[in-house]
């Protein structure tokens, strides 16, 4: 079944999440003053999952499908989507967990503040490029610092455990599935951009959200 895996990724990412962003996070000090703050950095983590699930587990199926020659798109996603989802998301899970300890230690160690400085000196110049400024873009997108630094840990490592997800779901060689998850990370870019925007209305709408969720019920 699907839904414990989405129920473990949820609870390793959001605990990745809020590490590095409760720091962060408006309001007053103390987790009553910040508990909308934390409510936001679990919407995002929700919707973090619900692309992988959505989008990427589909290309992944996609990609493993080719390689193979196996059946068409919507045959594979019928019978593979179930057993390739709840694996990625597992995998996504552990990456989540791994990350934890990373993030700790470069925290420790002063890397996190020098990645914010030298993050936030990059954003500088790409809002100057763009004809903005960086409090517009972090106005947009209160947690786009943080959240890079806790993706710069969990995506390497996901990466390399959905490879050995795809083997183990298609039976695939260690070669193959890395063909495949690097050929997915690849299609993610252009989707990232073409799907993101509909993708948050998605999220921010309960009643597509519930559609959502009940088209997706047969798979939980």
């Amino acid at each position: 079944p699907l839904g414990p895996a989405v129920l473990l990724a949820f609870a390793a990412q959001a605990l990745l999440n809020l590490y590095v962003m409760w720091p962060h996070l408006p309001g007053q000090p103390g987790a009553l003053g910040r508990g909308a703050g934390a409510a936001a950095v679990l919407w995002l983590t929700a919707s973090s999952l619900f692309f992988t699930a959505i989008v990427f587990v589909p290309v992944v199926i996609l990609a493993g499908g080719m390689l193979e020659r196996r059946a068409g798109l919507g045959l594979a996603l019928r019978q593979e989507y179930a057993p390739a989802a709840s694996t990625i998301l597992y995998a996504r899970a552990a990456a989540s967990l791994l990350a934890l300890p990373l993030a700790a230690l470069m925290r420790a160690g002063g890397g996190e503040a020098q990645y914010y400085e030298q993050s936030r000196a990059w954003l500088e110049t790409f809002a100057a490029q763009g004809g903005t400024t960086v409090e517009e873009l972090l106005a947009a997108k209160p947690f786009l610092l943080q959240e890079g630094f806790a993706n710069a840990f969990l995506l390497p490592l996901f990466a390399m455990l959905s490879v050995a997800a795809v083997r183990e779901v298609f039976r695939i060689s260690w070669a193959r599935a890395a063909v495949a998850v690097v050929a997915s990370g690849v299609a993610m870019l252009p989707l990232s951009g073409l799907l993101g925007w509909v993708f948050d209305h998605v999220m921010a709408s309960p009643v597509l959200l519930l559609v959502l969720l009940f088209l997706m019920s047969s798979y939980l």
